[in-house]
């Protein structure tokens, strides 16, 4: 295995070669092999696999060629672009969608372009597509306002967050609890600044966290949002 990813009750790993595989709950399909549970790691039928991704129900993959591929739940269009919200027991190619990262929240997906700028697709009721809108239903290519030097997604549940190549984490979406960072609690249908971050080098993602984390160059690590259970760790 090269990388693992885990959404609300599976996991799956990239294996070296590009292959996948994949075990848990897989009711809506997020397995890639069928409606079907497994305790143990079973082979997704999808090959030059470079990045995974998984959201709650659902699980994208980069491939070698930049495009992407997506399974699982659909309700939201989430594993793709077609106006279609059939769940897909299989991996599903993305339409019009390429780049260098793809990045699953609980109920949504967003993808990094080549040149920086970041389009999104699938649950935005609280603005997650970052373009301005609230709408709960999204396919096609939406573009993430004033972002052109994305170089990592991130985030949580309902949010999304970018780290810029200037070392700045911009975030956008659900924001009760103070997970984009800008010292407000309202929610941000585009990008603001997260504050005090200027020297990012990693952010946090995980589609059920309702908190942000960035690892630092100076060695620090800094986190924000909700902080039951001591998720920020801040005693």
């Amino acid at each position: 295995a090269t990388q693992v990813t885990a959404g609300a009750y599976h996991s799956c790993a990239l294996r070296r070669g590009g292959g996948v595989q994949c075990w848990g709950n897989g009711g809506q399909g997020q397995l890639g092999v069928g409606w079907v549970n497994r305790n143990s790691p079973v082979n997704v039928n999808i090959s030059g696999v470079t990045q995974i991704t998984a959201g709650y129900y659902h699980t994208c993959a980069r491939l070698s060629n930049s495009r992407f591929k997506c399974w699982g739940y659909n309700q939201y269009h989430q594993i793709g672009n077609p106006s279609s919200r059939s769940n897909a027991q299989m991996p599903t190619n993305v339409d019009g969608a390429s780049g260098e990262e793809i990045h699953a929240n609980a109920w949504g997906t967003c993808y990094r372009r080549s040149n920086g700028t970041i389009g999104c697709y699938g649950y935005g009721c609280h603005g997650q597509m970052g373009d301005g809108r609230t709408s709960c239903y999204n396919y096609g290519n939406r573009t993430v306002s004033g972002i052109s030097n994305a170089v990592q997604l991130g985030g949580g549940y309902y949010h999304t967050c970018a780290r810029l190549q200037t070392g700045q984490i911009k975030c956008w979406g659900y924001n009760p609890y103070g997970a984009l960072g800008d010292g407000s609690t309202s929610n941000r249908s585009t990008p603001v600044v997260a504050r005090g971050i200027s020297n990012s080098l990693n952010i946090s993602r995980g589609p059920s966290s309702w908190h942000t984390c960035s690892s630092n160059s100076d060695g620090s690590t800094k986190c924000w949002g909700r902080g039951s259970y001591g998720a920020l760790g801040t005693g």
